[in-house]
């Protein structure tokens, strides 16, 4: 079994028509989008134009948000769509069947952005006997829910293969959970004269709190203009993830989410694997590229389409 996959296109049509015209020329079995679609302004349109362009690839196309979606904008698009896109959101479309293997899909993120509402927690505990109302004021926008935890209720077969947004926590600098940020090591508001430029953060900052993150790109803006950003790069995936994938013995996973790691694939220790390599363990990040992902029996391979092209 085949799947075409790819994530984070952030509203960029070229790459969507590339990766939708190699999926339908391709032999894959269906194709999965696992998040982060439309592009930060008009979400609408951006997201009806991207999933038009997919919807018109001749396979099965499994969709699902990341950190980035409008709960009101991304139910509104996907309902559009119900007759040639399978909204993952959906409790009858979180575990499906595509060739020999259940696939489960874990929607949301644990990191939000802009109107991002579909939210990824460890577990139902904090937010227990709470009204939809009641979590809506708690976040300060319409949200969905969904929880790491429940994997335990979803999965009962080890050789499911999981889709995830976020990646799984590792310990390793090639894994595919390794980001690079800025982080602010220090208060500091924007000067006067820099208003102008990096106004966007102005909007959402008036005063930098020490610890604040940044974007890369944001952060060397910061930093070339002489503001106290520190840039990192470290695992930032998720730990309860990783511990449920040890507790259910899942050994296939394809995420996004860390741009920075956007084609990458390792083993559950964290060593990586080269493209084309048969293993009987494979985590891969699909990240602001496309890439197949072949399944046999117990063992998979990837291969990652170049999104330069």
């Amino acid at each position: 079994m085949k799947l075409g996959v790819t994530a984070d296109l952030h509203g960029n049509l070229r790459l969507a028509k590339k990766f939708a015209s190699y999926f339908k020329k391709s032999d894959v079995d269906a194709v999965v989008i696992a998040g982060d679609l439309p592009a930060y302004e008009n979400q609408k349109s951006s997201l009806t134009k991207i999933l038009q362009i997919f919807s018109k690839c001749g396979k099965r196309v499994f969709v699902m948000p990341g950190s980035h979606e409008s709960v009101k904008i991304y139910e509104i698009v996907l309902k559009k769509f119900k007759k040639k896109i399978v909204d993952c959101t959906k409790e009858k479309n979180r575990k499906v069947q595509i060739g020999d293997y259940e696939v489960v899909f874990l929607p949301g993120s644990d990191w939000l952005s802009g109107d991002g509402g579909f939210i990824l927690r460890d577990s139902r505990t904090a937010l227990r006997g709470k009204t939809k109302m009641q979590i809506a004021r708690y976040f300060g926008t319409e949200v969905r829910l969904f929880y790491v935890r429940e994997l335990r209720k979803i999965i009962k077969n080890p050789k499911t293969i999981l889709i995830t947004h976020i990646p799984p926590r590792f310990n390793k600098k090639l894994a595919i959970d390794v980001a690079k940020f800025g982080k602010a090591v220090g208060k500091f508001k924007i000067r006067t004269a820099d208003k102008e430029a990096l106004l966007h953060l102005i909007m959402v900052w008036q005063g930098m709190l020490k610890a604040t993150i940044f974007s890369l790109a944001e952060a060397r803006r910061l930093k070339k203009k002489g503001y106290p950003i520190a840039i990192i790069e470290e695992n930032r995936g998720n730990k309860v993830l990783k511990r449920m994938i040890k507790q259910l013995k899942i050994k296939k996973l394809i995420c996004a989410h860390i741009h920075e790691s956007g084609g990458r694939a390792n083993d559950l220790k964290g060593n990586p694997i080269k493209p084309d390599k048969w293993n009987k363990e494979l985590f891969y990040n699909c990240s602001g590229r496309a890439g197949i992902v072949e399944f046999s029996d117990s063992l998979a391979r990837y291969q990652s389409i170049d999104s330069t092209l």
